[in-house]
């Protein structure tokens, strides 16, 4: 008998994945918040990027905490993060190093977070239905990224930013519920890994450091023109 993919507990970890992507997708707004303080088109497109560049970053690094802490723990580590840096979005007060530093910590919070989720649903997926579940956590995501901005709009018009922020804090917490409530998946689970040479693994990092460095460049290159 084929083992079923919707278990209590997979369910559970592709609604913490949905909430953690609703809670980044409001800040696809963010840029309408940051006008108000009259940036450069180059400073709001650093802040906005640093998000990305944090999370691409980190997910090598964390990979292999994965392994040994088990993707429970590396999840929750994740949503702490995002979490603790949110009141300090109620204190900025001028699109500058606050504003860039919070959204950094919140990308690498969001990276960690969904690179455990995602190790999680594959821990605990069958084997010969592995492509199925990975289907499901993208459609996940792909509908938060959807309907975030636009519940996100719905609150900007009906009351402020800070709602918004409020509104991805309480996302955050959904999140964290579900995975409190995800058994421990046992690390045997995890399929093993090939050891790589020195040499070899530092080319996947050479790659994502060119990459994390492009929105910079870019931003220099808008600001000169």
């Amino acid at each position: 008998m084929n083992k079923s993919l919707f278990s209590r507990d997979f369910s559970f970890a592709a609604i913490a994945y949905f909430f953690v992507f609703l809670s980044a997708s409001v800040f696809y707004l963010f840029p309408l918040f940051l006008n108000q303080f009259h940036p450069s088109k180059s400073l709001v497109g650093l802040i906005m990027g640093i998000h990305s560049v944090t999370a691409i970053m980190v997910r090598p690094l964390f990979g292999r905490l994965l392994d040994k802490r088990g993707g429970r723990r590396v999840a929750i580590l994740g949503l702490l993060l995002m979490i603790a840096g949110m009141p300090g979005f109620y204190l900025i007060d001028s699109a500058g190093m606050l504003a860039i530093l919070l959204r950094a910590l919140n990308g690498i919070g969001w990276g960690v977070s969904t690179t455990a989720l995602l190790a999680i649903c594959s821990d605990l997926s069958p084997v010969d239905r592995m492509a199925h579940s990975l289907g499901i956590i993208g459609i996940a995501g792909i509908i938060s990224s959807a309907i975030g901005p636009m519940l996100a709009e719905e609150v900007l018009h009906r009351h402020s930013f800070h709602a918004v922020f409020s509104m991805s804090l309480i996302a955050l917490a959904a999140s964290l519920i579900f995975v409190f409530a995800i058994k421990a998946v046992p690390l045997s689970q995890a399929p093993p890994k090939v050891k790589q040479t020195g040499h070899v693994a530092a080319y996947p990092m050479l790659i994502l450091l060119v990459i994390a460095q492009c929105p910079s460049f870019m931003a220099r290159f808008e600001g000169q023109s």
